[in-house]
Protein backbone atom coordinates (compact mmCIF):
# COMPACT_ATOMS: atom_id res chain seq x y z
CA UNK A 1 0.00 0.00 0.00
CA UNK A 2 1.59 3.44 -1.03
CA UNK A 3 0.83 6.30 1.17
CA UNK A 4 1.51 9.73 0.06
CA UNK A 5 2.37 13.10 1.81
CA UNK A 6 1.33 16.57 -0.40
CA UNK A 7 2.64 19.80 0.53
CA UNK A 8 2.23 22.83 -1.89
CA UNK A 9 2.25 26.70 -2.05
CA UNK A 10 1.35 29.23 -4.41
CA UNK A 11 3.48 31.81 -5.51
CA UNK A 12 2.17 35.23 -6.47
CA UNK A 13 3.09 37.58 -9.37
CA UNK A 14 2.76 41.46 -9.63
CA UNK A 15 0.86 42.65 -12.72
CA UNK A 16 3.37 42.73 -15.66
CA UNK A 17 5.59 40.42 -14.17
CA UNK A 18 7.14 38.38 -17.40
CA UNK A 19 7.90 34.52 -16.12
CA UNK A 20 8.06 31.27 -18.83
CA UNK A 21 8.43 27.95 -18.24
CA UNK A 22 11.69 28.10 -19.42
CA UNK A 23 12.77 30.03 -16.51
CA UNK A 24 10.55 27.93 -14.20
CA UNK A 25 12.60 24.67 -15.56
CA UNK A 26 15.54 26.06 -15.03
CA UNK A 27 14.83 27.27 -11.09
CA UNK A 28 13.27 23.57 -10.08
CA UNK A 29 16.38 21.89 -11.67
CA UNK A 30 18.72 24.12 -9.59
CA UNK A 31 16.20 23.02 -6.17
CA UNK A 32 16.12 19.31 -7.27
CA UNK A 33 19.79 19.23 -7.73
CA UNK A 34 20.48 21.35 -3.97
CA UNK A 35 18.02 18.63 -2.30
CA UNK A 36 20.08 15.51 -3.58
CA UNK A 37 17.21 14.30 -4.91
CA UNK A 38 17.64 11.73 -8.01
CA UNK A 39 15.83 12.81 -11.12
CA UNK A 40 13.66 10.08 -12.93
CA UNK A 41 11.83 11.62 -15.23
CA UNK A 42 10.35 15.33 -16.76
CA UNK A 43 6.60 15.75 -18.29
CA UNK A 44 5.53 19.08 -19.86
CA UNK A 45 2.02 19.18 -20.10
CA UNK A 46 0.08 18.96 -22.43
CA UNK A 47 -0.82 22.41 -22.89
CA UNK A 48 3.10 23.30 -22.19
CA UNK A 49 1.97 24.98 -18.54
CA UNK A 50 3.39 22.82 -16.56
CA UNK A 51 6.16 20.43 -15.68
CA UNK A 52 5.89 17.32 -13.18
CA UNK A 53 9.53 15.69 -12.36
CA UNK A 54 9.78 11.76 -11.06
CA UNK A 55 12.09 11.65 -8.30
CA UNK A 56 13.49 9.20 -5.70
CA UNK A 57 10.69 10.92 -3.15
CA UNK A 58 7.85 11.01 -5.09
CA UNK A 59 6.32 13.68 -7.66
CA UNK A 60 6.94 17.36 -7.92
CA UNK A 61 4.50 19.09 -9.97
CA UNK A 62 4.94 23.29 -11.02
CA UNK A 63 1.98 24.75 -12.58
CA UNK A 64 2.15 28.25 -14.47
CA UNK A 65 -0.89 30.08 -14.83
CA UNK A 66 -2.29 33.57 -15.83
CA UNK A 67 -5.05 35.43 -13.97
CA UNK A 68 -7.45 37.13 -15.40
CA UNK A 69 -5.73 40.31 -14.41
CA UNK A 70 -2.82 39.12 -16.25
CA UNK A 71 -0.44 38.46 -13.21
CA UNK A 72 0.86 35.03 -13.48
CA UNK A 73 0.89 32.51 -10.66
CA UNK A 74 2.84 29.61 -10.34
CA UNK A 75 1.63 26.21 -8.24
CA UNK A 76 4.59 24.17 -6.75
CA UNK A 77 3.17 20.48 -5.15
CA UNK A 78 5.14 18.07 -3.75
CA UNK A 79 3.75 14.46 -3.68
CA UNK A 80 6.41 12.55 -1.48
CA UNK A 81 5.44 8.44 -1.26
CA UNK A 82 6.10 6.08 1.14
CA UNK A 83 10.09 6.78 0.71
CA UNK A 84 9.90 10.31 2.54
CA UNK A 85 7.88 11.66 5.20
CA UNK A 86 5.40 14.87 5.95
CA UNK A 87 9.20 16.65 6.55
CA UNK A 88 10.28 15.56 3.63
CA UNK A 89 7.56 17.30 1.17
CA UNK A 90 7.82 20.44 3.55
CA UNK A 91 10.88 21.04 3.44
CA UNK A 92 11.34 20.14 -1.01
CA UNK A 93 8.26 22.24 -1.39
CA UNK A 94 10.20 24.94 0.96
CA UNK A 95 13.28 24.81 -1.22
CA UNK A 96 11.35 25.02 -4.60
CA UNK A 97 9.32 27.91 -3.01
CA UNK A 98 12.47 30.02 -2.10
CA UNK A 99 14.55 29.34 -4.55
CA UNK A 100 11.49 31.16 -6.78
CA UNK A 101 11.26 33.73 -4.09
CA UNK A 102 15.25 34.75 -4.79
CA UNK A 103 15.31 34.66 -8.38
CA UNK A 104 11.96 36.20 -9.71
CA UNK A 105 10.60 38.86 -8.76
CA UNK A 106 7.48 37.32 -6.24
CA UNK A 107 4.96 39.13 -4.67
CA UNK A 108 3.99 36.40 -2.05
CA UNK A 109 3.82 33.12 -0.97
CA UNK A 110 0.55 31.05 0.10
CA UNK A 111 1.90 28.32 1.99
CA UNK A 112 -1.60 26.05 1.77
CA UNK A 113 -0.77 23.51 4.86
CA UNK A 114 -1.23 26.26 7.04
CA UNK A 115 -3.29 29.26 5.10
CA UNK A 116 -1.17 31.58 5.55
CA UNK A 117 -0.10 34.26 2.64
CA UNK A 118 3.82 35.64 3.90
CA UNK A 119 5.24 38.35 1.70
CA UNK A 120 8.18 37.45 -0.17
CA UNK A 121 10.64 39.09 2.18
CA UNK A 122 9.59 38.00 5.17
CA UNK A 123 9.36 34.67 3.55
CA UNK A 124 11.73 32.29 5.24
CA UNK A 125 12.31 29.10 7.22
CA UNK A 126 11.61 30.81 10.32
CA UNK A 127 8.33 32.37 9.66
CA UNK A 128 7.01 28.75 8.47
CA UNK A 129 8.48 27.11 11.67
CA UNK A 130 6.54 29.75 14.33
CA UNK A 131 3.45 28.92 11.68
CA UNK A 132 3.83 25.51 12.45
CA UNK A 133 4.20 25.88 16.29
CA UNK A 134 0.59 27.79 16.39
CA UNK A 135 -1.04 25.06 14.66
CA UNK A 136 0.41 22.52 16.27
CA UNK A 137 2.55 21.23 13.11
CA UNK A 138 5.40 18.43 14.65
CA UNK A 139 8.10 21.60 12.83
CA UNK A 140 10.57 22.11 15.56
CA UNK A 141 12.82 18.79 14.59
CA UNK A 142 12.89 20.18 10.85
CA UNK A 143 15.32 22.53 10.34
CA UNK A 144 17.23 22.96 6.61
CA UNK A 145 20.59 23.46 7.23
CA UNK A 146 22.28 26.49 5.26
CA UNK A 147 18.96 26.59 3.43
CA UNK A 148 19.48 23.08 1.78
CA UNK A 149 17.43 19.75 2.44
CA UNK A 150 19.31 17.38 4.49
CA UNK A 151 17.33 14.42 3.89
CA UNK A 152 18.08 11.69 6.37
Amino acid sequence: MSTHTLESATLDYAFGTSIGLRDIGGIVAQALRQSGAVLHDIDLGFFGDSLSYGTDYGRVNVVLTMRASGTPKIEIACDVDRRGTPATARRLCYLLASRFVAQTPVRDVVWHATGQRIAAEDFTWGALRGVGHRIGLPSASIVPTHDTLAFA
